[in-house]
């Protein structure tokens, strides 16, 4: 797959049971170089805690995820931040996105729902893997950024991406986890 730096930012995109949680813990598990801060709002990514910090916080507790992300900038902490679309981007979040780098903070961002990003979230990414999309709007919002076609994004299967290093097009990855040990 692929090595992160401690800056780097990845998106990954795509609809409900697409294969994301699989990615973002196969990115955790293969660069165990980095230190995690988790924000997990729907509970995926509890067998972390051992390792990790794994923050259940919800879309309604921006001041708490605004002091998390605070944390994670001032320590160098890679930031996972799950379900990244049911958050309004306005607060910490945005300056995060856009300047955590400079803090060697880079972050992973999951989203359902790309529409409902901010296009810092695409404009910022190192990496992008986009998994099997088609709802009319969220396909609109990545083939604005991308070269993709609607037929592309709507044939990908389960746990299948395509990646994008910048705005080149890298090729398609497929996920599986190995075990059950995450």
């Amino acid at each position: 797959m692929i090595r992160l730096r401690a800056s780097d930012t990845v998106v990954i995109l795509g609809k409900r049971g697409a294969g994301k949680t699989t990615l973002t813990k196969a990115l955790i598990a293969q660069n165990d170089h980095l230190r995690y801060l988790i924000v997990d709002v729907v509970g995926n990514y509890g067998a972390f805690s051992d390792r990790y910090p794994v923050l259940r916080i919800s879309n309604v507790e921006r001041a708490r995820l605004d002091r998390a992300l605070i944390w994670a900038m001032d320590r160098g902490y890679f930031a996972v931040l799950d379900e990244i679309d049911r958050f309004k981007y306005d607060h910490v979040l945005a300056y995060f996105v856009n300047i955590g780098r400079n803090y060697g903070s880079g972050w992973i961002a999951v989203a359902r729902r790309p529409a409902n990003l901010n296009k810092d979230f695409i404009s910022n990414a190192d990496y992008t893997f986009i998994a099997k999309t088609t709802q009319m709007r969220d396909v609109q919002f990545i083939r604005s950024s991308y070269d993709v076609t609607a037929e592309e994004l709507a044939a990908l299967r389960e746990h299948e991406f395509l990646m994008f290093h910048y705005d080149d097009r890298v090729g398609r990855v497929r996920v599986e986890l190995s075990g059950e040990n995450i």
